[in-house]
């Protein structure tokens, strides 16, 4: 059965591992495989999840079913409800499990209180920015977020709930 486990800080060196597979696995796919090694160190690296989390307030969530992890969610409080991170194993797309999750992270925003979701996604991205079109988000704008030693161009999306 599909579950959601929040990610304790015993659980970090796990995350880290599972963000490494599926970011060396799809994202080389979407920008360089320069550009997925230098987001991979700036973004999900143990001492960069630490702070997030312990100074940003940021949840992640993995999704699993049973003792299988299929993937994780992150989400971020702000003025509107932020997805920042959804992300599956090869094998578990294409299977409604990011449909179920959204459904799951729709109802943690309504807890909070929240009307909209909102997120970003590399405009390249393309398989993403269809399922999440599919899951009722709609492009708000477009823009160029400088990183450091790269830019991503980017859709940000989102959605009422």
């Amino acid at each position: 059965m599909l579950g959601f486990k929040p990610v304790l800080h015993d659980d970090i060196p796990q995350l880290v591992a599972l963000a490494d597979e599926i970011w060396h696995e799809y994202f080389p796919t979407v920008v360089s495989p320069e550009q997925t090694e230098y987001m991979i160190n700036k973004f999900d690296k143990e001492e960069v999840l630490n702070e997030r989390i312990q100074q940003r307030g940021r949840r992640y969530f993995f999704i699993v079913n049973g003792s299988t992890t299929m993937g994780y969610f992150t989400m971020s409080p702000r003025d509107d409800a932020q997805l920042v991170k959804m992300y599956l194993k090869k094998e578990f797309r294409g299977k409604g499990i990011g449909k179920k999750a959204m459904k799951r992270i729709y109802k943690i925003c309504r807890e909070e209180g929240y009307s909209k979701i909102y997120m970003a996604v590399e405009k390249k991205n393309t398989a993403a920015v269809a399922a999440f079109r599919t899951w009722g988000f709609e492009i708000a704008y477009s823009q160029t977020n400088d990183i450091g030693d790269y830019v991503m161009d980017i859709h940000v999306m989102e959605k009422r709930i």
